[in-house]
Order: C-alpha cells, then sequence, then structure tokens
C-alpha cells in the first residue's frame, strides 16, 4: 500500500462522482485501474499510471452532478438512549427537492441549526467560505501514513491548494492547485521518490457552486444504485475529509437507499462541537476497507469530518483520519495557490 499514490487510497475509500455513477461501473473502473500494467517495472511505471489515473478521474468528475438533499428525522430510543437516525421521503422517481435554507453560492448567510449533520456533510461548501489546516491519514492499520495540508477559498475568486507529505519521510510527494482559472498537479517519479514532474490543466469548467436540486443517491429504472458527489467551485475534490460526500454515502442502505447511522453523542474536538455517527460498513465497501465499523466526529456547524476511524470485527484500528488543525473564514494567503512551477520540475504531458 505504501508504494500506491495518493489518489489509490482515495479512490478505494470510494472512487469517483458521476451523477449517474453506478456500483457496477465504479467497480469495472477500480478493476482497470489495479489490473493494467500501464508500464509497470519502467523507470516511469507509476507515473503513467498516476497520469492515466488522474485523466481518468478528472474526465468522471467532469461529468460531476450536483444535488441536495432535505431529510425528516426519525429518532428511535435504544436500550443505550442512543438515537437511530432514519431519512425517511427520499424522491426515489428523480424529483426536485429545495436548496439548503440561508445559503448560497458557498457563502454563508445564516447557519441554520436544525439541518441535519448528514445533510451537512453531503454540502459542506455551502457552511464556511475559507478554510484550512491538515489532517494525518494512517491506513492498512498504520503500512501507509501520510498528512494532508491544505487551503480552500470558495468564495468570489475560489481557490485550492492541497499538498501531500509521505509520513515516514517527510517528503512532499504530490502537490494539487488550483488558482481559480487553473489547476498545477506535481508528483514524484515513482514510490514517492525521485524526480517531481508536473502538467498544467487548463481545460476546467467554471463551476459556479450554486446548489443544484436533485436526487443525491437513488435506484434508477435498472434497479441499480447511484450516487452523485457535489464539487465546489475551488476544484479541492481529493480533500475528502473537508468534502465527505462520499462517506456520507456509506451510511446509505443499498437495499433501501436510505442513509441509517447511530447517533452516539456530541465532543469537543480541535475546540469545536463534533457529532460522532457510528454504523456498520457493508459487505461491499467492509471487504474494500478490511474493516466492519466506521465512526465519524462530523463537525456540527459545517458537516466536515473531524475525525474517522475504521475498525475490524476485532475492535482492532484498520484506518484513521484525524484533522490535526483546522480553521475556518479566516483571510488567506493566495500565494499558496501558486500554479507556477518550482525550479526542478520537469513539464509533462497528461
Amino acid at each position: 500500500m505504501n508504494e500506491r499514490p495518493s489518489w489509490y487510497s482515495r479512490l478505494r475509500r470510494e472512487p469517483l462522482a458521476e451523477r449517474t455513477f453506478t456500483k457496477d461501473l465504479r467497480n469495472k473502473i477500480e478493476r482497470e485501474i489495479e489490473s493494467r500494467e500501464l508500464g509497470r517495472g519502467s523507470r516511469f511505471g507509476l507515473a503513467a499510471r498516476r497520469m492515466w489515473a488522474a485523466g481518468l478521474i478528472g474526465a468522471v468528475l467532469l461529468l460531476g452532478g450536483y444535488g441536495t438533499l432535505q431529510l425528516e428525522q426519525d429518532r428511535m430510543a435504544g436500550e443505550s438512549g442512543a438515537d437511530f437516525v432514519i431519512a425517511k421521503g427520499w424522491p426515489q422517481d428523480g424529483g426536485q427537492l429545495p436548496a439548503p435554507t440561508g445559503t448560497s453560492g458557498g457563502m454563508v448567510k445564516k447557519q441554520v441549526p436544525d439541518v441535519p449533520v448528514f445533510e451537512r456533510m453531503l454540502n459542506t461548501m455551502d457552511y464556511f467560505t475559507t478554510v484550512q489546516g491538515a489532517y494525518h491519514v494512517s491506513e492498512d492499520k498504520g503500512k501507509n501514513e501520510y498528512i494532508v495540508e491544505f487551503t480552500v477559498d470558495e468564495g468570489e475568486v475560489p481557490g485550492s491548494s492541497d499538498k501531500r507529505v509521505d509520513g515516514a519521510t517527510g517528503q512532499v510527494y504530490s502537490i494539487t492547485n488550483f488558482d481559480g482559472k487553473v489547476m498545477l498537479h506535481m508528483y514524484l517519479e515513482e514510490k514517492r521518490k525521485g524526480k517531481p514532474f508536473y502538467w498544467i490543466d487548463d481545460r476546467l469548467p467554471k463551476r459556479t457552486g450554486e446548489p443544484l436540486t436533485g436526487p443525491r443517491f437513488y435506484k434508477d429504472s435498472q434497479g441499480m444504485n447511484n450516487w452523485s458527489a457535489r464539487g465546489g467551485k475551488a476544484w479541492a475534490d481529493g480533500l475528502d475529509l473537508v468534502y465527505p460526500s462520499n462517506f456520507a454515502f456509506w451510511t446509505v442502505d443499498g437495499d433501501t437507499m436510505q442513509p441509517i447511522y447511530e447517533i452516539t453523542g456530541t465532543e469537543r474536538f480541535l475546540d469545536r462541537e463534533a457529532t460522532i455517527m457510528e454504523g456498520k460498513l457493508d459487505a461491499y465497501m467492509g471487504g474494500k476497507q478490511g474493516a466492519e465499523r466506521y465512526k465519524y466526529w462530523v463537525d456540527s456547524e459545517t458537516g466536515v469530518i473531524l475525525k474517522l476511524l475504521l475498525t475490524d470485527r476485532a475492535g482492532e484500528t484498520v484506518t484513521v483520519m484525524e484533522m490535526t488543525e483546522i480553521r475556518f473564514d479566516e483571510p488567506v494567503d493566495r500565494e499558496v495557490f501558486s500554479t507556477k512551477p518550482q525550479e526542478g520540475w520537469t513539464e509533462r504531458k497528461p
């Protein structure tokens, strides 16, 4: 696992987002990524695979849909006193629902306390304008560790920076910057080592940030399950704790297409209130992750995940992703969004 690039880890968690992205299509793409040789064994093998996958991810994300979700909660007190939350009333026929109240284009006007934390997870960009911080990731029972440093501006002039640092060596092995117009991608040649290479993506369509109405998960006419992750104006979709739609989809029951999870309380985390959500992974996702249960510490105000924990049947930790620093709605230094290649980087075509 430690020899695989960061995009592979993200694909394993929940690979891509598309308005009509089905499990069958997702499985097909993952099998192709895992099985293709793409120059394996050559000096530039991993670089080629990274570039091929990045192109694939970009193509699918361009098809990504937007949507909103309005949930009605049923509270059923268990013997332990915990609340079980079952979302009801989802439009299975593809009907439209209103946008979250009090938000417009990623700019917070007024917080609405009765919006369920699950809905905030699907629409985090509606509850902050800027966010800065870092989080630590430990996967495969500690075999793969890295740090993600990020800055995002979803305001009038959007921008983002996503920098990945190897947990063992401290080496910066990837940078993805968006300056509002173009995106810079930098990777190391192989195994998070070697010389850095880069390419510029100048064909990104402009995102409005408006929360278009429509179902976020549903069964189509063929009975296939579909998910729709929403991307922000800042093109920072790879920051999966900041934009945790895919983690929210893990709570959706594949048969009923209803989110089912357990709210077990609240805690203070990084001086913020976190709502704790727990549940069991379905057989498909559990097999992918090598885990049985999930536990999220979700920022109650924004829906951003502050901590994620996956455990196996024995209760041992498989994966933990944890914010070490986070700040909302503070001024950002836009120099961090620079798409100017650094000295010593080699340009390659994507």
